[in-house]
């Protein structure tokens, strides 16, 4: 492996040699531009200066207009298309050196080559017909994937962007709703216990484990990087976000612990100064099977309060009508669940070189049942006890983000806090409801289940360059993460009494991490680069619990011994070449690194001996290819890659002879697969979308002795070998100031299976022989969804049919699963109304 790396690095610095005799243009020219939000006008002041480009205006006036800024490094030609972004004017290169800007009503222009909204030195005449009929370019997207603002063109690591305005029209409040439309992503329910099984690219051992995809909230970690509490989503309404950033492969370098699959960062909207604005949005929909209809009601509001500081307030509640119906205990649409929460935020800036920001995130959801339909019953149906399946959510989260320019030098500090207390209930009476009879006389074995989670982070950073070649960023990062949680195995009547309890377990983890990272990006030429990262962490757990119950008779705590405090230290990094053929057409290479954190084996009986004391870090290492580029005048976008990730020393549970599970490293696992996504406006106002995504996972070595049967060529669970999407959006007028639009979107999901089965000799000391019983097999579907609305000065009416077709796509449960008699689907086919006015 060090070998490989090596290579990979001469061969990287000699392709730098080689490019060093390129030559750009002067407006293809990258320029690292450090603009902070400000008047057009000083705007333009500071991109001339810091470009070296000579700026005359022509009857524009650029202080009526302000701009966001821009930070980064760009093309001259993509930062000025940035800065004029949205206020109708448009730039022509005059000369050497030398651009005007006007207004777009000034006179014909043609598109320059890099797609701007300016004209180059050609005549409008000269321009094709073809090109001039096909209406405007793709929308320019700009991401913080790397922790700066790049455009996604030029991040040389696989990203997909979901709009938080497009989840909102469509009412798609969970990631449930939307993971088929992101390559690579794909999602497992795992029922009442309110967990949602993560996986990128394959890279699973199944639920029961840590989290091998991380998930921030504007750089804050989100939930525990362990099983107890980890595997917790957010759920930010959509309404707050500005977008969802999906980064695929491990992002150990610059995200830590529990990125070795990817990452998902939710990044919410901004207060701003500029001035005042808002939102209010009002809907209503209706299930397939619904026993009620469903609304939703949301507003914000950005209110500059000085020129200096902005105060954005929001806030939501909405209904999800139930569709699962008990028809034992007569109850209709079970699963209905309730959401309310909201978000109060400020900034203050009161100089370029200095902001504040802070933060307060509140959310709460809770149901009376869960979404699972119990097998042998009839379509959309359960028949768990009464008050079993409820699920309680609730999270808070409070940060505070100062960014500082320290002469050269910016300085970012992301301080946050976040809370998540989680109350559940699953019925487990088909595998003990023998032992409720037996050992209290009540038919029920419910399980309740209950866990807190507690998150502080601090993450410090500086970036700057170094001459025109070398940029750098640097910083340190710590965690300490408190979860607590547990499971009572209870004995209930039929009238909810609980005569006592089966089985008690509780567990308490506490996880730090110390961690310091860096990244170098060189520029060979302007047409040539290289990024280094590394990473160094220090990670230290201690997990401890208690068992107890009528299950565990004549075992007193004394004799269940805690386990010493496990520690460990973890390098990971990153190399990635990057040539840019031209400003449209970028290639890179990608070699990175993401892990998992270890843990001490909790507490674990006296009489036991050869366990472990603890189970070490595991880690990922992906070989990555990927191009990415604009054509047609900027009306056709391709994103490809090609990768092979390395999955060494797999967190596995296993089980001694006694039949006592716990946790060690064995075995290894590859990931192999490619990814294709092409974006295209053909004809004006129609924008179409799609990718495929091919992903082989499999076990490359198994585990003896091993819990579960999983022998070498043994697929992953839950990650689909081909999956793809189609998407299509047509606009149109209606009338005068009406524009209306029509959309629909298919969604491919393969076949999956499910968790490895149980061995049937799960107490041998030799790789297990034979499975207990057969694999879950989740078959693959197809997911339509249609929307339609109108547009009319600052109302929006929105119509959305998901699920179309009705299909009852498997994403959970059965055997294996827990509880294993029982199965989730996606939601059936939803119909809904959205109206918002935005002020």
């Amino acid at each position: 492996m060090i070998v490989r790396s090596v290579v990979t690095l001469i061969a990287t610095l000699t392709l730098c040699l080689l490019q060093s005799v390129a030559h750009a243009d002067e407006f293809d020219r990258e320029v690292a531009f450090d603009i902070a939000p400000q008047s057009l006008a000083a705007a333009i002041l500071d991109f001339a200066g810091q470009s070296k480009i000579q700026v005359v205006t022509s009857g524009a006036d650029l202080e009526q207009y302000h701009t966001g800024g821009l930070k980064g490094r760009y093309s001259v030609r993509v930062a000025l298309r940035t800065l004029l972004s949205g206020t109708g004017l448009r730039f022509r290169e005059v000369g050497s050196g030398t651009v005007s800007i006007e207004r777009a009503d000034s006179g014909p222009a043609s598109r320059d080559r890099d797609g701007l909204s300016g004209a180059n030195s050609q005549p409008a005449s000269a321009a094709p017909r073809a090109a001039a009929e096909a209406g405007p370019a793709l929308t320019e997207v700009i991401v913080t994937a790397q922790k700066r603002d790049e455009r996604l063109q030029d991040v040389p690591v696989p990203v997909t962007v979901v709009k938080g305005d497009l989840l909102a029209d469509n009412n798609q409040t969970s990631l449930q709703d939307y993971y088929n439309t992101i390559p690579g992503l794909s999602i497992s329910e795992t029922g009442s216990q309110g967990y949602q099984l993560l996986v990128i690219r394959g890279i699973t051992t199944g639920v029961g484990h840590d989290p091998t995809v991380g998930v921030t909230i504007d750089d804050v970690p989100f939930g525990s990087a362990q099983n107890n509490g980890g595997n917790q989503l957010p759920d930010v309404d959509p309404n707050d976000l500005e977008r969802i950033e999906v980064l695929r492969g491990p992002q150990g370098t610059l995200y830590g612990a529990n990125s070795m699959g990817g990452l998902i960062r939710y990044v919410t909207k901004d207060p701003t100064a500029a001035g005042f604005s808002g939102n209010v949005t009002a809907g209503t929909s209706a299930v397939r099977n619904g026993a009620e209809a469903g609304y939703n009601f949301r507003a914000s509001a950005n209110i500059p309060l000085t020129r200096d500081l902005a105060v954005r307030i929001s806030g939501y509640t909405r209904q999800d009508p139930g569709y699962i119906d008990n028809p034992v205990h007569h109850i209709d649409g079970i699963n209905e669940e309730h959401a309310s929460g909201g978000t109060l935020m400020a900034k203050w800036a009161p100089s370029e070189a200095f902001s504040l920001k802070v933060r307060a995130l509140y959310q709460h959801t809770n149901s009376d049942g869960a979404a699972d339909v119990s097998m042998g019953l009839g379509d959309l149906q359960q028949n768990f006890p009464p008050g079993i399946g409820g699920l309680t959510f609730t999270s808070q989260l409070y940060d505070a983000v100062v960014n500082a320019r320290l002469g050269d030098v910016n300085l970012t500090s992301v301080t946050g806090y976040n809370s998540i207390s989680l109350d559940a209930s699953i019925d487990f009476t088909p595998e003990w409801g023998q032992f409720a009879e037996q050992h209290f006389s009540v038919p029920y074995a419910p399980i309740f289940v209950a866990s807190s989670n507690r998150v502080f982070s601090q993450e410090l950073r500086f970036a700057g360059s170094l001459g025109a070649a070398l940029d750098w960023l640097a910083g340190g990062f710590y965690t300490y993460q408190k979860s607590t949680g547990g499971s009572d195995f209870a004995a209930q009547s039929i009238t909810g009494a609980v005569p006592g309890e089966l089985f008690v377990a509780t567990a308490t983890d506490n996880y730090r991490e110390y961690a310091g990272f860096a990244t170098l990006t060189y520029y060979c030429t302007d047409q040539f680069d290289i990024q280094f990262g590394g990473r160094q962490s220090h990670l230290e757990s201690h997990s401890y619990g208690t068992n107890s119950g009528a299950l565990v008779p004549g075992t007193p705590p004394a004799l269940f011994l805690p386990q010493p405090p496990g520690s460990s230290d973890v390098f990971t990094y990153a190399v990635t070449p990057r040539l840019k053929i031209s400003p449209d057409v970028m290639v890179y290479a990608r070699v990175a690194t993401g892990y998992r954190p270890g843990a001490s084996n909790g507490t674990t009986p006296a009489f036991i001996s050869n366990i472990p004391s603890e189970y070490k870090p595991d880690k990922t290492q992906n070989y990555e290819l990927g191009v990415k580029a604009d054509a047609l005048e900027h009306r056709l976008s391709i994103d490809a890659s090609v990768y092979y990730i390395d999955w060494k020393d797999i967190q596995v549970a296993i089980s001694n002879p006694s039949g006592f599970a716990y946790s060690t490293n064995a075995g290894g696992a590859k990931s192999t697969g490619v990814e294709l996504s092409i974006t295209a406006q053909p004809l004006p106002g129609l924008t179409i979308g799609g990718w495929v995504d091919y992903d082989d996972a499999v076990l490359t070595q198994s585990a003896p002795p091993y819990s579960v049967y999983a022998p070498t060529g043994t697929r992953l669970p839950f990650s689909s070998r081909w999956s793809g999407n189609l998407s299509l959006l047509q606009e149109f007028p209606l009338a005068v100031a009406v524009t209306g639009f029509v959309g629909a979107q298919v969604s491919l999901v393969g076949d999956r299976l499910g968790e490895f089965p149980a061995c049937s000799s799960p107490t041998a000391l030799s790789l297990c022989p034979s499975a207990a019983a057969p694999r879950q097999d989740y078959p693959n579907y197809t997911q339509t969804n249609l929307r339609a609305g109108a547009k009319y000065g600052p109302w929006t009416t929105h119509l959305f049919i998901n699920n179309v077709t009705d299909r009852r796509g498997l994403i959970g449960g059965g055997a294996g699963a827990f509880p294993p008699n029982a199965v989730e689907y996606i939601r059936p086919r939803t119909v809904g109304l959205n109206v918002s006015r935005s002020f």
